[in-house]
């Protein structure tokens, strides 16, 4: 029994998350050609073709939950940290590596155009660290992704920031940021509209939850709008027991929108400590939304971003 646990697990991809393929509730099917092992934190992707043979390593993936064929011939494989994941973007065909992302809660739009993240960063115990949202376009290329104005010594996120609104949607240094601008994610995970138009989740800023809603259109361009949750709209008691909305979190969220229909957003939350809060649905139209507000930064100071070892590219 020892000797067969501390064997290498062959072929170990269960394609058992298929919502991070953006197909909830489908099945993706794994691609013929492509397996997987996984030994000691570590796992390699192998690809086969006619010709040749590719094999991907991954290093620190102690398993590979999901793989996702995505147009453009690109292969999603989703490598699972205990914290985070680490994301390869591959050519399906050669297994050439086209870029890697190290991320938290990452969600593809049901077109598969779209991969909506978390900035992913160690947890740090000297400096404050605010949430950063991004979008990144999985139909561009990997230089495509990152901005010129990015100092990549300090700032590593690849993609747009769609939440916090900041100047020109670039990366930004999100550590030891004032208290008004620490971010913090308040939702079980991010959620598209149907028609991978629209993206919504929670997230709060002094103890003030508020729903974010984005719009993202077919040439990119998106627009972010916030809605600040007041406990009388989602607990089914006196406003007066719920001083604040400290303990609630966004459990689910639906877009309803097609031609002729008005944008209309139903979230469900939960209630974090006590179970004062019996939460109900809080139906949500355009008209409750405002425009994020823009945020900005001072410049990084003159330190290193802490970085784990990164897979390489």
């Amino acid at each position: 029994m020892v000797v067969a646990a501390a064997l290498p697990l062959l072929g170990q991809i269960k394609q058992d998350q298929p919502e991070l393929c953006g197909k909830p509730g489908e099945t993706v099917v794994l691609p013929p050609n492509v397996t997987a092992n996984s030994f000691n934190a570590h796992s390699t992707l192998t690809i086969r073709s006619a010709n040749s043979v590719a094999n991907v390593e991954m290093p620190g993936v102690g398993e590979v939950p999901e793989t996702c064929p995505i147009p453009e011939g690109t292969l999603l494989v989703f490598g699972s940290l205990d914290f985070a994941y680490d994301i390869y973007i591959l050519n399906a065909s050669t297994g050439a590596v086209l870029d890697t992302l190290r991320v938290y809660d990452p969600t593809v739009s049901p077109n598969q155009r779209w991969l909506a993240y978390r900035d992913f960063c160690p947890p740090q115990s000297e400096v404050s660290l605010s949430e950063e949202y991004l979008l990144y376009d999985l139909s561009r290329s990997a230089q495509q992704n990152r901005t010129g104005e990015v100092d990549r010594r300090y700032i590593d996120a690849a993609g747009k920031v769609i939440y916090p609104a900041v100047p020109n949607s670039a990366p930004f240094d999100n550590l030891g940021l004032p208290d008004n601008l620490i971010h913090h994610f308040r939702v079980d995970s991010m959620h598209w509209a149907a028609d991978s138009g629209a993206l919504v989740f929670a997230d709060s800023v002094l103890n003030q939850l508020s729903v974010v809603w984005v719009r993202v259109g077919s040439d990119g361009a998106f627009t972010t709008y916030v809605h600040p949750v007041a406990t009388a709209e989602v607990c089914a008691a006196p406003p007066s027991e719920h001083p604040d909305t400290l303990a609630l979190a966004m459990s689910g969220a639906e877009i309803i929108s097609g031609p002729g229909i008005p944008n209309e957003i139903h979230a469900q939350f939960r209630d974090g400590v006590g179970g004062a809060c019996k939460p109900k649905t809080l139906v949500l139209h355009e008209s409750d939304f405002n425009p994020a507000e823009l945020e900005h930064h001072a410049p990084p100071p003159a330190r290193k971003r802490p970085q784990p070892a990164r897979p390489k590219q």
